[in-house]
């Protein structure tokens, strides 16, 4: 897969982390996710994501782990490291990571050499594999109970930010969250008196990937524009999950983004 065709920009834009989060209060994160569970249909609120913790405690929970070198097409390879979260059930972390041996972190998108120089490839539980810019070090992450899981990571600067959700075997969060996107996860929200999302708060532009892929973007004021990828598994699906990502980098840094949010289609 090219780094090229599925862009924040050729008609998409991201979402600040939708879904619901009911996270252990170690960190506070609780990513903005709020559910409504009443039947009817509400204004999604996007915004800037914020961290929830300090610096000392984010050091302690977020343990970088190096897993070796992925490998991309034409024999570029990146870094790729494993980051640890607290354990929503127990005391302790998860850190339990893919080491990159044999295929493992073998992947079929093309990154042009210029590019692959500035990523670096993550694994975080509740989130997978993700690319991000390799100086990026500020990362907030977390999970429930039930595998719901979110993340955010910020540039040295704080003005540009990804954020990851998704929300595991939850379907009440999967068919809220998605409803802002995917008619048949709206259909099926109201039809089991989960809430709704009517519209969002910024003018959202939404192209449809596929049945269950919607590309994304908007923008906030006095902010760089926000490009997503927004994936709903369907009813048919074993398990009825919704999953976003966000990317809002500068105008010169859009190369990167689409190369980001490529990955996150294809994976």
């Amino acid at each position: 897969m090219d780094s090229n065709p599925v862009t924040a920009s050729s008609a998409t834009a991201p979402i600040r982390i939708a879904p619901a989060l009911i996270l252990k209060p170690m960190l506070g994160l609780l990513l903005s996710m709020g559910l409504n569970t009443a039947s009817h249909a509400e204004v999604y609120t996007l915004s800037v994501p914020v961290l929830h913790s300090h610096a000392n405690e984010r050091a302690k929970v977020h343990q970088w782990v190096n897993l070796g070198q992925a490998e991309f097409p034409t024999g570029i390879r990146i870094p790729a490291y494993g980051i640890s979260i607290q354990n929503p059930v127990e005391d302790g972390l998860l850190r339990s990571f893919t080491p990159c041996r044999a295929t493992a972190c073998t992947f079929g998108l093309k990154l042009n050499s210029a590019i692959a120089q500035q990523l670096a490839l993550y694994q975080v539980a509740g989130v997978g594999w993700f690319l991000a810019p390799r100086h990026w070090k500020t990362i907030e992450a977390s999970m429930g109970p039930s595998g719901i899981a979110a993340l955010t990571m910020f540039s040295p600067d704080g003005k540009q930010y990804l954020t990851l959700s998704d929300t595991s075997a939850c379907v009440g969060c999967a068919l809220t969250a998605a409803s802002l996107f995917f008619k048949e996860a709206e259909q099926q929200a109201k039809k089991n008196e989960f809430g709704t999302y009517s519209r969002a708060n910024v003018a959202l532009k939404k192209v449809p990937l596929n049945p269950h892929t919607v590309l994304y973007s908007y923008q906030l004021p006095q902010q760089y524009r926000t490009d997503g990828v927004a994936k709903f598994s369907g009813m048919q699906a074993d398990i009825v999950n919704f999953r976003e990502m966000t990317v809002t980098l500068n105008p010169a840094n859009q190369p990167l983004a689409r190369a980001m949010l490529n990955f996150y289609v294809g994976n």
